[in-house]
């Protein structure tokens, strides 16, 4: 019998997607004095890997493209084993529009698959508008989820949890001090379901080990800190993540610093970064090296 449950918030297999995400896009808008001697922001090509202390392996492919008057097309995919799951692959992909980084105005659309069909997927539309002076930025991104948990097959094939979860992020954003840039961002999460009764002994066993393990990746409220400090060609940052579980409400805290250098149309970056959750009992560090090109 099945007599798994979950017990604390694990981020490893959602939160890769997380940090992934925010080391590579941590600044949605850019004060446009910081590129007053661009005609345009150059494309990119970024190309990650990332890997940690439970032996969980994670690459990434990132394209930020520009097109007709600086609009952006923005692809990725990447995947995800790690042996806490039986060595479990999820994979995942984002599609994306938006208008050139350096208007006023800004806008966007992206949509976003993460998962593995036999367990868990999520699948994610989300808006984007902001608005930037010269020192700083704030943006709101209204989301909406789609999400079904599969049921264990050993019980019953044809039963899954099925629920939508809409979401906000707003984020703000400052460069008004020389060779520094501040952010910060809130995001909260409802879900049309009651998921906290993925952490009763009874309803979880109807799903496996593997499924509930990448469930516990459902939060409720993230609030995300970031600083970088620049200086010539080499880039020092630091990023705080505080999440609340919208399963068992327990806070998880990750914490990470990363440094890259830019070498005429290369750049190479590295981060570490440590991860705490509430009962002091589960810790974990992990790691992300990146390569970038641009053009």
């Amino acid at each position: 019998m099945n007599m798994t449950h979950i017990k604390n918030l694990n981020l490893k297999r959602y939160g890769y997607i997380i940090f992934f995400h925010c080391f590579f896009y941590h600044s949605n808008g850019v004060a446009e004095d910081d590129f007053a001697f661009f005609e345009d922001i150059p494309s990119t090509l970024n190309i990650a890997y990332s890997f940690d202390e439970t032996d969980t392996k994670a690459t990434l492919l990132n394209l930020n493209l520009s097109v007709f008057d600086g609009q952006r097309i923005l692809l990725s995919a990447g995947t995800t084993t790690s042996s806490e799951t039986d060595g479990l692959n999820t994979t995942n992909y984002s599609v994306g529009l938006g208008s050139n980084p350096l208007n006023r105005i800004l806008t966007g659309f992206r949509y976003d698959f993460w998962g593995n069909v036999e367990q868990m997927v999520i699948r994610t539309f989300q808006g984007n508008a902001g608005f930037q002076a010269t020192n700083w930025a704030i943006f709101i991104k209204p989301e909406l989820k789609s999400i079904v948990i599969e049921a264990n097959t050993n019980i019953n094939t044809s039963r899954k949890l099925e629920l939508h979860s809409p979401g906000l992020d707003i984020l703000i954003n400052y460069s008004g001090f020389e060779q520094w840039y501040f952010a910060l961002s809130m995001h909260h999460n409802d879900y049309s379901r009651n998921i906290t009764l993925l952490n009763n002994f009874r309803f979880s066993q109807l799903f496996s080990p593997n499924t509930l393990s990448l469930a516990s990746g459902l939060y409720k409220n993230r609030m995300v800190a970031s600083i970088s400090y620049y200086y010539s060609n080499l880039v020092l940052g630091g990023n705080y993540y505080r999440y609340q579980s919208g399963i068992t409400s327990e806070i998880a805290q990750l914490t990470d610093l990363n440094i890259s250098i830019e070498i005429k149309k290369i750049s190479i970056s590295y981060l570490i970064g440590w991860q705490i959750n509430e009962t002091q009992q589960d810790r974990n560090i992990y790691h992300n090296i990146g390569l970038a090109y641009y053009w």
